[in-house]
């Protein structure tokens, strides 16, 4: 083996590992996209959770308050009881709507993180190929200018620029 064609080979290889160390970061990306919409949604169902405490909880200080002003002899559902059970019903009313807004933010970051994920596995992706392609395109033009002349296309001694010898036939 000629040290040209040495070195061609050695670009075919060094092309070929450039494309399988892009498809290795494509796909380390991928995997990160969907463990990061897996973590998304971990977050979601905690804050679903949330909202469902913040009623529950709720319902048990109205339950509390309505039994205890009953037993007090207050009328529950005026004056001063209602006030408060007015009160915590607003105050759950914003925790709830709260932990429905973080849910919802929770899945929107954890879909963008991961759009961004596969968009950068697929900009290291495409990298990776054009850079095995100039890999290539620069072992071709080594091989030209360092094979013997013979075994490259070179104009004949009596012919015109347009007549082309191939591989040292006439």
């Amino acid at each position: 083996m000629t040290m040209a064609a040495a070195g061609l080979a050695f670009s075919a290889v060094g092309a070929l590992s450039q494309m399988r160390q892009a498809q290795a970061v494509q796909a380390q990306l991928q995997a990160q996209a969907q463990q990061q919409e897996l973590q998304a949604k971990q977050q979601a169902i905690a804050y679903k959770q949330q909202a469902a405490d913040t009623l529950k909880r709720l319902n048990e200080h109205l339950a509390t308050s309505t039994a205890t002003a009953a037993a007090s002899g207050i009328e529950a559902l005026s004056g001063s009881a209602l006030a408060l059970n007015n009160y915590a019903i607003s105050e759950a009313a914003n925790e709830y709507a709260m932990a429905r807004d973080n849910e919802l933010i929770a899945l929107s970051m954890g879909k963008y993180k991961a759009d961004v994920s596969r968009a950068s596995g697929k900009a290291a992706a495409q990298a990776g190929y054009l850079g095995a392609i100039a890999t290539l395109g620069t072992g071709y033009m080594t091989y030209g200018q360092l094979a013997p002349a013979s075994s490259s296309y070179a104009p004949a001694s009596n012919a015109g620029p347009v007549q082309l010898v191939s591989f040292g036939k006439t």
